[in-house]
């Protein structure tokens, strides 16, 4: 599955038991925004960490090497 269906699998099945604990507000105004900050760092994280795996394993170097 992936990521962004996971998170707004999460939203629809665990964004109703935050209605009690947030008292006073409406949960989604609360729960969205932080669940589309965090795919969005989350995101870019894991990129870069592929980016550097890379780096250090010389794939780029490889596809620079013209033919």
């Amino acid at each position: 599955m992936r990521k962004s269906a996971r998170c707004f699998s999460c939203l629809f099945l665990f964004g109703p038991l935050l209605g009690p604990v947030l008292r006073g507000g409406d949960f989604y105004q609360t729960f969205v925004p932080g669940l589309l900050v965090n795919m969005a760092m989350l995101g870019t994280l894991f990129a870069g960490f592929g980016l550097i795996a890379d780096l250090r394993a010389g794939v780029l170097e490889r596809m620079r090497v013209p033919p």
